[in-house]
């Protein structure tokens, strides 16, 4: 996830200055599948702003991902999710203790129930892979990064076999890589280039080949129920955190959706209505005024069911 304030800001992912230039892309209607909630709900909150090793070994600081977790993980406690205390932040995210508390937190959880694991911070990526950064990685410890492939792995094995309504959610630059492009129900519009392209263009990705099959099960039989994930940026694409709102940008318009996301009038926001609130806000809000260079867009998969994620009941 990128910093950003006004025209230029600090790369999440990289450090490095930006400045702005002009971009667009655009989002069909939310989708019209029935949207589950569940009587139990879970969710896994993590946000870094403080890197342990916060040197030229490891990634600069940042400034907004523990309120967005935070901010977040009360939204949901408001309605009925049990957080638990589990909200990992900071220094306490190493990919250790995100593991652990996975693989502690969901033991059990009813089958009836949803499972959510929320993450913001830094994303980074290689040729093949998408990675998260817990907050104990460095140079010489590239095996504390979490790929796509390790974090489906977590998921299959720690939430799967109890419950198969599960949402994962990244706000982190490159966590496109955490979607599975085969499965990908967001639509962009032809002329959206941001980047070169690389949104659009990347074809999929080998190395997230165990990641992918995971979330592509659900392509093989109807009302399979397998994970909904969402990114905030494409596998190549920066994402953001800006002063002005104080908050990620994607988190910032994601929580909106809370409130103004309910697109059929149910008295619920399932995920894809939440996915579509703030794709269309970052469209309409952030690439518009920021530009090609600095403009990113979600991503979601999922495929053939939609669950709850804020209830305005």
């Amino acid at each position: 996830m990128k910093y950003m304030d006004r025209i230029t800001g600090y790369s999440r992912s990289t450090g490095f200055i930006l400045a702005a230039c002009l971009g667009a892309a655009c989002l069909l209607a939310a989708c019209s599948l029935p949207a589950a909630i569940t009587s139990e709900r879970r969710a896994l909150l993590i946000g870094i702003n403080d890197y342990i090793f916060n040197t030229v070994d490891g990634f600069r600081d940042l400034e907004y991902p523990r309120k967005d977790a935070q901010t977040l993980g009360a939204l949901l406690d408001s309605q009925g999710w049990e957080t638990d205390d589990t909200t990992l932040i900071d220094t306490a995210a190493t990919k250790a203790k995100i593991k652990a508390v996975m693989e502690d937190y969901f033991k059990g959880i009813p089958s009836n129930a949803t499972a959510l694991v929320y993450y913001s911070g830094h994303g980074t990526l290689d040729e093949s892979n998408a990675y998260i950064v817990p907050s104990d990685y460095q140079r010489i410890t590239p095996d504390r990064l979490v790929s796509a492939a390790e974090l489906g792995g977590w998921i299959e094995e720690y939430i799967l076999p109890y419950t198969k309504n599960v949402m994962l959610i990244i706000d982190a630059c490159n966590s496109g890589g955490f979607v599975a492009e085969s499965d990908s129900t967001d639509l962009i519009d032809p002329d959206y280039d941001v980047n070169l392209g690389y949104s659009v263009t990347t074809a999929a990705l080998s190395g997230l080949s165990s990641f992918s099959a995971l979330l592509a099960k659900n392509m093989e039989q109807a009302g399979s129920l397998d994970p909904i994930v969402m990114s905030a940026a494409g596998f190549k694409e920066e994402s953001w955190e800006s002063d002005s709102l104080q908050h990620g940008v994607f988190t910032y318009y994601l929580l909106k959706a809370a409130q103004n996301g309910d697109a059929n009038k149910d008295g619920y926001v399932s995920a894809t209505e939440a996915y579509t609130y703030a794709a269309k806000s970052i469209d309409k809000y952030w690439n518009d005024l920021y530009g090609n260079s600095n403009a990113f867009y979600p991503h979601i998969t999922g495929g053939l069911r939609d669950l709850v994620l804020f209830d305005l009941n």
